[in-house]
């Protein structure tokens, strides 16, 4: 009971000394409750992650893929087990340990006649995290022995067959389904100095009607707190929340912002991505619909590998949805890429894969597949490889090839985009005998990534590739509304986007520029934008984009060494000799000497010389000029272990690319020097840079001054580059002298 005195000092209030400890103890407790809610959280996370991670490895073996339900159960229960014992005995080696440090803790945080109370709270608080941790394991295993069982139905054709109760095609050419993908860190309201930077996704999912006709579904990028990790470490956030720990509530949060990196970064949650997308379209079809599927980058992927699952595996009947998961599984986990994949008929409707020539009963097709840019960034890319972080991480069977699932393909290409992590993905081109290939129309057009797909304020540019996809959508049966066309402002001459201006720190991951055709090319098509572009620019300016000489033409500009790659705008056509004359001009490596073409030698007390591990070819001097020729080639994804990437981060670039380059500058000494150029391959633009680090060009400054000139043949009297005609090696031949690889 509280008693006031008075004295000369003025009012005091005396408070008894048992409600200070047990104010002292409610204080603790309190503070107690959200670090141990914190430590709960943190408990369920990682043992689901280690879980998963364990099971991720396990997919991949034959018991838990495709063996009898008793060998899945005995392995995933000795995972658990495992695990749950290595947790347990990690929490007590850890309580020992920090045992005494607790009870001091303890004692200044609450009376000393409550200390072994709020011990033997502590030591129970332990335990229960022992055993969330034991049963988020638990829970992940249950959910895998499930998976289990529910591919025994979907393969087992000795039981009973199920009833079919789906509806007959209906009269007239059934609804239209449409489902959009969008790209990394993608959604609808991205802005971008106050303006929209919708991508053309989000547009075409606005401007397309939506009744009973035509249904419209769209999918936000990966990295876009969408996914259902995202969602559950948002909502343990806002439970941390309550408690009123401010340091928990923080790490958390850091949390949701590692989840968004690593999405964003390394493409975890594409399978999410393709499960939503595959389980929407076996949701709503119905005999006689028809399926299309739009995307752009990463959603490109994303919709090209639904269209994979559908082709491997076919499309599950609505009755059966609750499998999809199952069915994406085992295309994502099949031992082999080309194996294929016989679920039962009256649970899924045939695969295209499957059906032999001639079979078209009841076999789904995608009407129509549209994207923006396809880029496979899956696991740590770089230069068009996936490196895994783990080799858990198989990305191989991804399917991205339309194959025998649909009718008609477009693709929208950039060529002016050059991140190595932003590798195109082409499609194969068709045989000319095969009768089931679908029509494929692959289109490039000028711009950088974003250009191409959307996703900036200034939109003129990639407005020209979203009207080009709108006009194949309604072609191919889609209708739009009748405002649809008035937002778009298609202007071939717009402003092109550089994003390694924009965040230089890409170029930490190296750049290349863009294999795409050139005019007169058969190795797809240029849009009449980028002839029109070339052109304007060519009259207004004087400058080349695109240019072929004739025989005895020539043209004259400057390499500016300062950028990763001189996009030079002269095509250099197969079979042709062309000349490279060094008219004037040098160049400089920040505050070093100028140099030539040549390059110059990093002397004893320069901090280059201990830096040449780094240089882009390290056979050739700092500062050489080299040059290579972007021509269409074969470079389909390849995985790669992650050690690789480090090598070609911080040391060389894959010798493949390297192959592809001819430092011309070791021939070009002096003014009035020239080279000759032999190209046995394919077409393509001529590019140049500066031989130095890839992450420090922007330091360089100047350039040479060169001169190109068409011959009718090759000049004996200079060194000779030959292309050979693979595309993949260079061969040099000094002037009178002996021919050897370069």
């Amino acid at each position: 009971m509280f008693r006031l005195s008075i004295d000369p000092g003025g009012a005091k209030l005396a408070i008894p000394h048992g409600s200070i400890r047990m104010g002292r103890l409610v204080s603790f407790l309190l503070s107690f409750f959200g670090v141990f809610a914190g430590f709960i959280a943190f408990a369920w996370w990682f043992n689901t992650l280690l879980i998963g991670l364990a099971l991720r490895w396990a997919e991949w073996h034959p018991p838990l893929r495709k063996g009898p339900l008793w060998a899945s159960g005995l392995l995933l229960a000795t995972i658990w087990l495992l695990f749950t014992a290595i947790s347990a005995g990690a929490a007590f080696v850890l309580f020992q340990a920090l045992s005494g440090d607790i009870r001091l803790w303890l004692a200044q945080s609450t009376s000393e006649s409550y200390v072994s109370l709020a011990y033997v709270i502590v030591a129970w608080a332990f335990g229960l995290m022992l055993v969330v941790g034991a049963a988020a394991g638990l829970s992940k295993s249950l959910g895998a022995w499930g998976a289990a069982k529910r591919r025994q139905h979907l393969f087992n054709r000795n039981e009973p067959e199920l009833q079919d109760v789906s509806l007959p095609a209906a009269p007239g050419r059934g609804r239209r389904i449409v489902i959009l993908c969008d790209g990394t860190s993608n959604r609808p309201d991205d802005k971008e100095e106050g303006e929209s930077a919708a991508t053309n996704v989000w547009k075409l999912s606005e401007a397309l009607k939506s009744d009973d006709t035509q249904t419209v579904w769209y999918q936000p990028g990966v990295g876009t707190d969408t996914s259902s990790t995202a969602k559950a470490a948002r909502r343990t956030q806002n439970m941390l929340s309550i408690t009123g720990a401010a340091a928990v509530t923080k790490i958390s949060a850091m949390g949701g912002a590692v989840i968004k990196l690593v999405e964003s970064a390394a493409g975890v949650g594409i399978s999410e991505a393709i499960l939503n997308g595959y389980s929407e379209i076996v949701r709503q079809y119905q005999p006689g619909d028809r399926i299309y599927l739009i995307g752009f980058s990463r959603g490109s992927f994303a919709a090209r590998c639904i269209a994979g699952v559908i082709s491997r595996c076919g499309l599950l009947r609505a009755d059966y949805l609750y499998y999809a998961p199952d069915v994406v599984q085992i295309y994502r986990s099949r031992a082999h890429p080309q194996d294929k994949i016989y679920l039962r008929e009256d649970m899924a409707y045939p695969a295209a894969e499957n059906a032999k020539p001639g079979e078209t009963a009841g076999v789904v097709k995608v009407e129509f597949l549209g994207v923006f840019d396809t880029v496979a960034s899956l696991g740590f890319p770089l230069w068009g490889y996936w490196f895994r972080v783990l080799p858990i991480w198989n990305n191989s069977n991804f399917s991205a090839s339309p194959a025998k699932a649909c009718k008609a393909v477009y693709h929208a290409l950039s060529m002016d985009e050059r991140r190595s992590q932003f590798f195109p993905m082409l499609f194969e081109e068709p045989s000319a005998a095969s009768g089931d290939d679908p029509v494929l129309t692959q289109m490039w057009f000028r711009g950088a990534h974003g250009d191409i797909g959307g996703g900036y304020g200034r939109h003129e540019v990639s407005d020209v590739a979203l009207e080009w996809m709108m006009d194949a959508m309604i072609c191919h049966g889609l209708s739009f509304r009748k405002e649809a066309a008035a937002g778009l402002k298609p202007d071939p001459l717009g402003r092109l986007h550089d994003e390694l201006k924009r965040e230089p720190t890409w170029r930490m991951f190296g750049t290349w520029p863009r294999w795409h055709p050139v005019t007169g090319g058969t190795d797809g098509k240029l849009h009449a934008s980028v002839l029109h572009r070339a052109e304007t620019l060519r009259n207004e300016t004087g400058r080349p984009d695109l240019l072929r000489l004739g025989i005895g033409e020539s043209i004259e500009f400057i390499i500016n060494m300062q950028s990763d790659w001189n996009r030079t705008g002269v095509v250099i056509e197969q079979g042709a000799a062309y000349r490279i004359d060094y008219l004037a001009g040098y160049s400089r490596d920040g505050a070093c000497p100028p140099c030539g073409p040549d390059g110059q030698k990093a002397g004893y007390f320069d901090r280059r010389r201990w830096l040449g591990w780094g240089l882009r070819v390290k056979k050739a001097q700092w500062m050489a000029l080299g040059a290579t020729i972007a021509h269409p080639r074969d470079w389909p994804p390849r995985e790669r272990p992650f050690h690789e990437a480090l090598k070609f981060l911080f040391y060389s670039a894959p010798k493949e690319l390297l192959d592809q380059i001819a430092m011309l500058g070791c021939d070009l000494h002096r003014p009035g020097d020239g080279v000759c150029l032999v190209n046995e391959a394919p077409g393509g633009l001529l590019h140049m840079f500066a031989n130095d680090w890839w992450q420090t060009s922007s330091n360089n400054s100047g350039g040479p001054r060169l001169r190109v000139t068409r011959l009718a043949h090759p000049d004996e009297g200079a060194p000779i580059w030959t292309l050979e005609a693979s595309g993949s090696a260079w061969s040099r031949r000094t002037a009178g002298g002996n021919r050897h690889v370069a």
